[in-house]
């Protein structure tokens, strides 16, 4: 996902940064029924619209999470995005 991702310019000019914790539901069947962005109050808005575009476009080929008897299950993936001024 972060090699999809720019640094919105505006945001680079205000020295707007973060970690944002994403979260992905992924069904049995590979496809992506929810997302959030957990910290997204709390972060500015337009890297936030920037960490959504790609999300939004993504909607499967994902890794499946499996239960114990190895079916398929409907479970949530979590992962961060950085954005870091260098």
């Amino acid at each position: 996902m972060n090699s999809n991702l720019a640094y919105p310019l505006a945001a680079r000019r205000v020295g707007a940064q973060g970690d944002f914790l994403v979260g992905i539901k992924i069904s049995e069947s590979d496809e992506m029924i929810a997302y959030t962005i957990l910290n997204s109050k709390i972060m500015n808005p337009i890297i936030v619209k920037e960490v959504k575009n790609p999300i939004e476009k993504y909607d499967t080929g994902f890794v499946l999470a499996r239960d114990l008897n190895g079916e398929n299950i409907t479970a949530w993936m979590y992962f961060l995005v950085k954005f870091v001024l260098n």
